[in-house]
């Protein structure tokens, strides 16, 4: 308590008291140092609101803790509560289970295709983006699970949107950016943090003049969440996380595991020999670039959460699944429309080559096969056999 009144004091009285010795140099000031003055007129104007609210809505929540009903329906996993309504208004069936996550799957093309207009305004990158993640086997596996994975692609393709919104400072941004985070939260809330983690880095690195509106929107996204945040702390892992997190070796492997799923399962990377020739054959010379500002492009950005991703799963997951790198799914595949794109072009043929690697180096073939020819489930040859060897004893 001793320390954080006095990080306090330092935040509220003294740094106010340097930044004129800051603003009479007229240099480009630090990453650390603009991190802490932005942090300090946060806490300046929210400080005694942000405290209020968090003390209140902890003793708040730790009495409502003590009813025993509520404590059992508190969860935090909204694809599950999606499920439940799904069950009550059609019966609890497999296709009703798939219905919530099938549906939000099928929300994310449109999603897909408004966000990647707002990014580059060409509506030929949009159609390309929208497109291959409706041909995409591993998104259409993964919206036939009632599980969170579509959930994550959604929620993490609209907070996307309200970053670059904000960005931009155009309208709607942090209502979208803090809707999808909540959101996003209530969904696995591993992921909250990736992303704004990637969110707070990016812009400290290429717009630190936005870094104060979002600590704001981080603010809110806490407050918030923060009920939710107080039971987590009473929740208990199991030892298997604990053996594998934050082991060296095992951070190695599951790195360049998650990276080949990058490459290989989510986009060819055959497919990217087209679309990186006509990047190369259309760059601008470097006399002709245009303010350091412009670094702030959708290419950068998207590789920039990507890579985040990454680098903040593999010391914490138990195994490099694929369905770890749901969430990235769509923006790569907003890159991927862009070299579509950008090939067309060059020529329509070189487009429709970028396509065809794009199916041929997917599973799409054997997914169709499944589909059309009477496939035996594993269950299924289970119980086959069963009754054939029911009367050998």
């Amino acid at each position: 308590v001793v320390a954080f009144s006095i990080v306090i004091f330092l935040l509220t009285y003294v740094v106010p008291q340097i930044v004129s010795v800051f603003a009479n140099t007229k240099q480009k000031l630090p990453f650390l140092t603009v991190v802490m003055l932005a942090v300090s007129d946060f806490v300046r104007n929210y400080g005694i609101v942000v405290a209020i609210a968090l003390i209140g809505a902890w003793f708040m929540w730790r009495r409502a803790l003590q009813n025993i009903s509520l404590k059992r329906r508190w969860h935090t996993w909204l694809p599950f509560y999606l499920v439940a309504g799904c069950f009550r208004m059609f019966g609890e069936s497999a296709w009703s289970a798939r219905l919530s996550a099938v549906a939000l799957g099928w929300l994310t093309i449109p999603l897909l295709y408004r966000v990647a207009l707002e990014l580059w305004k060409d509506r030929r990158t949009a159609l390309a983006s929208a497109g291959l993640l409706s041909v995409h086997v591993g998104m259409i596996l993964l919206s036939r699970q009632c599980r969170y994975y579509t959930c994550l692609s959604l929620f993490t393709l609209l907070s996307v949107w309200g970053y670059w919104r904000l960005l931009h400072q155009s309208r709607w941004g942090k209502t979208l950016l803090v809707g999808g985070m909540v959101a996003l939260f209530h969904t696995h809330y591993v992921y909250t943090g990736i992303c704004g983690l990637a969110f707070l880095t990016h812009a400290a690195y290429f717009r630190r003049s936005q870094l104060r509106p979002l600590l704001v929107s981080a603010a809110w996204v806490v407050g918030l969440c923060a009920p939710w945040v107080i039971w987590f702390s009473q929740m208990k892992y199991g030892s298997r996380y604990g053996q594998r997190t934050f082991n060296p070796w095992q951070t190695y492997e599951e790195f360049f595991q998650l990276l080949r799923h990058l490459l290989v399962d989510i986009v060819p990377w055959m497919f990217w020999l087209a679309p990186l020739s006509v990047i190369y054959l259309f760059r601008k010379p470097r006399a002709e670039q245009e303010s350091p500002n412009d670094d702030l492009s959708p290419e950068t950005l998207l590789g920039w959460i990507t890579a985040v991703h990454i680098l903040c799963l593999a010391p914490i997951i138990p195994a490099a699944f694929y369905r770890y790198l749901t969430p990235v799914i769509p923006l790569m595949l907003l890159i991927a429309g862009r070299g579509v794109a950008l090939a067309y072009r060059w020529h329509p043929a070189l487009a429709g080559w970028c396509v065809a690697v794009f199916l041929l180096g997917s599973p799409m073939l054997d997914f169709v096969g499944e589909q059309v020819k009477p496939v035996l489930s594993p269950i299924d040859r289970v119980i086959g056999y069963l009754r054939s060897h029911a009367g050998a004893q």
